[in-house]
């Protein structure tokens, strides 16, 4: 495939294309224009080897993935991993969306906390969405609060049983 004078064209050829999206599953090349998907087709005219296109044969082709439960260490154990390595990673697996649950030090138990991992996956590969701790630093007493940190909720683990407001 020859790129156009305006625009780089890439493709990726031959392989399952499922796209819930149109309702597409079956062998297709896709065709990408300046980073966006252009098109859907059952031959493009790229082939295997062409500049650009990789050859996706026995393979599936899926728009990315969503891990609704990971661990990304940051804030508190930036050894171990920060919200751009964890996503960089995702990213790797064909996860492109994290939703990280609230087991850091401190807490992501209050709007703060969210802000800090929102303004840290700025520079993430991938989208990272926080999931806030159901109470005050995780511990189960106190209920956190949730509605200011516009967040879904998790205690991740451990028992809740007397919690108060």
């Amino acid at each position: 495939m020859q790129p156009d004078s305006a625009k780089t064209i890439h493709a990726i050829v031959g392989g399952r294309v499922i796209d819930p999206a149109s309702g597409h599953d079956g062998i297709a090349d896709v065709v990408i224009k300046n980073g966006t998907i252009a098109e859907i087709t059952p031959k493009s005219g790229a082939q295997p080897g062409d500049p650009g296109v990789i050859d996706a044969t026995g393979m599936f082709v899926t728009p990315g993935f969503v891990d609704l439960h990971c661990h990304l260490r940051e804030p508190g154990r930036e050894d171990a991993e920060t919200v751009e390595s964890g996503s960089a990673a995702g990213v790797r697996g064909g996860f492109t969306t994290l939703c990280c649950m609230p087991n850091t030090e401190p807490a992501i138990a209050d709007q703060g906390m969210v802000r800090f991992v929102l303004d840290r996956a700025l520079a993430a590969p991938g989208r990272v969405h926080p999931i806030g701790a159901i109470t005050r630093e995780r511990r189960g007493e106190v209920l956190a609060e949730i509605a200011e940190m516009v967040v879904a909720a998790s205690h991740d683990s451990g028992p809740l049983s007397g919690v108060r407001r």
